[in-house]
């Protein structure tokens, strides 16, 4: 399966691939696909949290909203831990088909934040089978960027039937910029 990504009016194609000169054409054809994630832009909250996720670490990290990448909001997690921790904020589990390709498009922003990343974690009934991916991956000596559009594709191994997503905040790069900043928002 190959994929067309339009940020602005830059065209991303994966996988890459060369062609020889000549006149070429090029359809553009919507995917027709439903986002399966709950509350994907953390538009709907309960009680000050994002409804359909689950907080895990709320020791050393703190959640809130900003303003978003897509809509309104977006999840803000902000740490002034130095110590190599993640925030551990997790989807509901999305029901997939074994040997079935899918995409995930993930949206982030960073500040003064080491290796924040969000990871699919594959299942079997209600038991974590694996990690299957990181998207993006956790990088460490990130620092900051502004909103980035991560995109990648996952084949569901045979014995997995659900997957969900875990948001992972990563903790503070330089102590002298003060605390470390990611911004989740529309995940598909």
């Amino acid at each position: 399966m190959r994929f067309l990504t339009l940020n602005s009016l830059n065209f991303t194609y994966t996988p890459l691939f060369n062609l020889t000169k000549g006149k070429y054409r090029l359809e553009v054809i919507p995917l027709n696909a439903k986002n399966l994630v709950k509350n994907p832009s953390f538009e709907k909250t309960f009680a000050g949290l994002p409804e359909s996720w689950k907080i895990g670490n709320t020791k050393d990290f703190k959640i809130s909203f900003d303003k978003g990448y897509d809509g309104k909001y977006s999840l803000k997690v902000s740490t002034s831990t130095t110590k190599k921790t993640w925030s551990w904020i997790r989807s509901e589990p999305v029901k997939v088909e074994p040997g079935k390709e899918y995409l995930i498009i993930t949206h982030m922003k960073i500040l003064n934040a080491n290796a924040s990343h969000i990871v699919i974690e594959g299942w079997k009934g209600n038991k974590v089978i694996k990690q299957l991916i990181q998207c993006p991956p956790g990088v460490s000596g990130t620092g900051t960027y502004d909103w980035k559009s991560f995109t990648c594709r996952i084949k569901i191994p045979e014995n997995i039937d659900n997957i969900r997503v875990v948001l992972n905040a990563g903790w503070v790069l330089d102590k002298s910029k003060g605390e470390a900043i990611t911004w989740f928002d529309d995940i598909q």
